[in-house]
């Protein structure tokens, strides 16, 4: 897991000191002296932080704010509650995400907080359900003197870390993560915070080296920039769900599915337009995904590229009913999935290996763009590499 909501993870406590200063001064910010406090309990526990967390740390840009930009160490969490760590018996990279202890109390509201949703989602049967796209945790650890506990997260980047190649490859991304949300919503949870970024990636597949955890497109030593090094077509990539922290179980004992608003990162769902009004989690899930697919995808927003991409106006209709206002009228998951799987039925191999791109002038460069395209494509086809990924 990596860059996940900025409002992810637990509070750390109250602000100690001003952070308007911190950088040119070359400091730590006031949320992150808990992880230079925990630094040696970690490295016990088998996590190691990174340098900048150490007892007596020194900014190497104190001198010489130049420096900053190119400095690892002056990389930072997204979130108060979220930091990166190696752990120690294997080299491999993982996230440290606070989150509520989990106890009675908790269990007793009807929406679970991260650990609860980890613990089940990574727990049998539902671990080796192949439908399953949800993060899967590898601990947690019983902070001593904290009110909250740390959930260890494999390190996953953002699915929009490079564009799709293909179609085809923005198929299998549509796929697995209406599977996983339908997953789900099959076993009686909703998300509650159906976003961008709460969707992530394994991108090992198609990296040779490994980001940096907060600024992926830099190496993780920041000597050089990351590119993508083989095609998704070729080396399929899996998707994953996170950030749990706004879900919640639905038991039918109690009669329809409702539940008062939750607010996560959409802001335009139209049930939340009546705050004291309980409503549909279930299809608020399917809005916000449609929703989200409708900025990056088929339509482009101020927060996504501006141009919708070529080729996707198959996925109009099933994208409009999905942000219906009305949620009764809203396809659930399962209707999702169908439609879905027929219009995928639908695409010729030659769509599916058209160039994915946003909606522009035919250039001279991109002449040579898409020869290149689809000289490779073709060579796929030569060695019958699907259209469509499948990292199953």
């Amino acid at each position: 897991m990596s860059i996940p909501n900025v409002d992810a993870g637990s509070e750390p406590g109250p602000i100690v000191e001003d952070d308007t200063n911190a950088y040119a001064e070359g400091r730590l910010f006031s949320f992150e002296i808990f992880w230079r406090d925990h630094y040696a309990w970690l490295e016990e526990r088998g996590y190691l932080l990174r340098e900048r967390y150490t007892l007596g740390w020194t900014a190497p840009w104190k001198d010489d704010l130049r420096k900053l930009i190119h400095s690892e160490s002056s990389a930072i969490p997204p979130a108060a509650g979220l930091n990166d760590a190696t752990r120690i018996s294997d080299g491999s990279y993982v996230i440290l995400k606070r989150a509520d202890r989990l106890d009675g109390s908790t269990l007793k509201t009807g929406v679970f907080r991260e650990i609860y949703m980890c613990q089940k989602f990574s727990s049998e049967p539902l671990a080796s359900h192949p439908k399953n796209h949800c993060i899967r945790y590898i601990e947690v650890l019983r902070v001593p003197d904290a009110e909250d506990d740390l959930i260890v997260l494999p390190l996953l980047f953002p699915w929009e870390l490079f564009p799709h190649s293909t179609i085809g490859e923005a198929i299998d991304f549509f796929s697995q993560v209406f599977e996983g949300l339908q997953f789900m919503h099959n076993n009686k949870i909703w998300h509650g915070d159906c976003k961008f970024n709460s969707i992530m990636m394994d991108a090992s597949p198609v990296l040779k080296d490994d980001p940096h955890p907060w600024k992926c497109h830099r190496t993780r030593d920041f000597t050089r920039e990351i590119r993508p090094l083989r095609s998704r077509t070729l080396n399929p990539v899996r998707y994953y769900w996170i950030d749990f922290d706004l879900s919640g179980e639905y038991d039918p004992s109690t009669g329809p599915p409702a539940h008062r608003p939750g607010y996560g990162g959409t802001r335009d769902v139209p049930e939340w337009a009546y705050p004291d009004r309980p409503c549909n989690p279930f299809a608020v899930d399917v809005y916000c995904l449609g929703n989200m697919i409708r900025g990056y995808f088929t339509e482009g927003s101020a927060h996504s590229p501006p141009n919708k991409v070529m080729g996707l106006e198959f996925m109009y209709a099933l994208v409009a009913d999905m942000t219906l206002e009305d949620p009764a009228k809203r396809p659930t998951m399962d209707e999702v999935v169908d439609r879905f799987s027929s219009i995928k039925a639908g695409l010729s191999e030659w769509k599916l290996r058209s160039r994915f791109t946003p909606r522009q002038e035919l250039s001279v460069r991109e002449t040579i763009h898409l020869t290149r395209h689809w000289a490779q494509q073709l060579y796929f086809m030569a060695r019958r590499i699907p259209a469509i990924p499948s990292p199953r």
